[in-house]
């Protein structure tokens, strides 16, 4: 290896805390996960030195509070907010651990402040831009897909009710998942396609594996039930008794009942039903594989969540190859395993993705009765339904 190859590897290996253009990157171990599906992502550093005169000591003045853009091998990874430091030193030792989260934390945890919270009437887009109206100098909001147009009958934001709940709940009445990303916005996910992040394969590159597959989160049927106030249109039990019922993937008689917690409309109601059997027969795997360094196999980015991978793995009955989605990634470098990124991985529909449309598809208004089933008889060991096969193996 060259003098430039080096470097280049070194480069690639460095995490960057820059804080008003102090930066500092001499980390003795780096913790960095970003949870698609959660409200921020977070992040844990260590540095440590055993020397006379703490010089990394006097150079590192990051505090509870400072505002942080980080990168890892020259890619944005987090742009966040410090929110505790630790200090721990002897005669000889000096260390200190810095932790914090992404910066939509300020927004997650806060309340909406508004003489007026009543919504009725207003699409989800109108609804979130008010609600971030008073944060958009720092944080705002990306989609993947569109936004349902549907306006909210009624809809009511509850005193001292955090923002993130607030949004959690609305969204599952128009059929979105919400998260976050590392540039300091909240995520409405909607129906999209992702991108191929790469290919992990047994026995090539997948240096761990811990793969679940599991049917405890499946009902047979769910049934979303409402009421609201009635009108000329609709009165009566229509209006009182509001009731959809789409089927689940469970075999066996286990049925679920979920109230929606604010009056929709019957459409509301109908594609809530089917987005609550499409997520819960999600659930079917989840598998946690951890790769050597944090970019995917081209080197062209860092691994990112919400990206889909091609996962084939004989020994976790991962075979032809599946097409997975990335809920979490979780970059760490340590002096000992080195630089590694470990990723969550679910199926596709959990995340709104429609690229497997053979198990479920969302663009139909309810489930369909074809789903296909895992047999659950205890003398065989339980199977994934098929997914979309992309490597081209048989």
């Amino acid at each position: 290896m060259n003098i430039e190859d080096f470097a280049s590897l070194r480069a690639s290996e460095t995490a960057v805390i820059d804080v008003n253009g102090q930066r500092f990157d001499n980390w003795e171990s780096v913790w960095i996960q970003h949870r698609w599906t959660d409200p921020w992502p977070i992040f844990r550093f260590t540095c440590a030195e055993q020397l006379p005169v703490p010089s990394l000591w006097t150079q590192m003045q990051y505090e509870p509070g400072d505002e942080c853009a980080i990168s890892l091998g020259g890619r944005l990874a987090v742009t966040g907010v410090i929110l505790s430091r630790q200090t721990a030193y002897d005669a000889t030792n000096h260390g200190v651990q810095l932790q914090g989260v992404g910066i939509t934390w300020y927004a997650a945890r806060a309340s909406h402040l508004s003489k007026d919270s009543n919504f009725d009437g207003k699409t989800i887009k109108e609804v979130i831009e008010t609600v971030l109206a008073p944060f958009r100098d720092k944080i705002w909001y990306n989609t993947r897909g569109a936004l349902p147009a549907l306006p909210f009958e009624h809809l009511q934001y509850n005193a001292g009710e955090p923002i993130w709940d607030f949004f959690d709940r609305i969204s599952k009445m128009v059929g979105l998942r919400i998260g976050s990303d590392e540039f300091g916005n909240f995520l409405f996910i909607a129906d999209h396609v992702g991108q191929i992040g790469g290919v992990l394969k047994e026995g090539v590159n997948i240096l761990r594996c811990q793969c679940v597959i599991s049917i405890e989160a499946w009902f047979n049927e769910i049934h979303l039930r409402s009421q609201k106030q009635g009108h000329d249109d609709v009165n009566g039990t229509a209006a009182s008794e509001m009731e959809v019922t789409v089927p689940g993937m469970l075999r066996g008689y286990s049925p679920q009942i979920i109230p929606s917690e604010e009056p929709v409309t019957m459409e509301m109601l109908q594609k809530r039903a089917h987005n609550e059997a499409m997520w819960a027969g999600g659930t079917i795997i989840n598998a946690l594989v951890t790769v050597q360094g944090w970019f995917i196999p081209d080197g062209s980015r860092l691994w990112a969540a919400g990206d889909l991978v091609e996962l084939y793995s004989p020994m976790a009955l991962i075979v032809p190859s599946f097409v997975l989605a990335i809920q979490t990634t979780t970059f760490t470098q340590d002096r000992n395993q080195g630089t590694l990124t470990t990723l969550e991985l679910v199926a596709p529909w959990l995340l709104n993705d429609l690229t497997d449309k053979n198990i479920m598809n969302p663009n139909m208004p309810q489930a369909p009765t074809d789903q296909p089933k895992i047999d659950t008889d205890p003398a065989q060991a339980p199977t994934p339904p098929p997914m979309k096969d992309m490597s081209g193996e048989q």
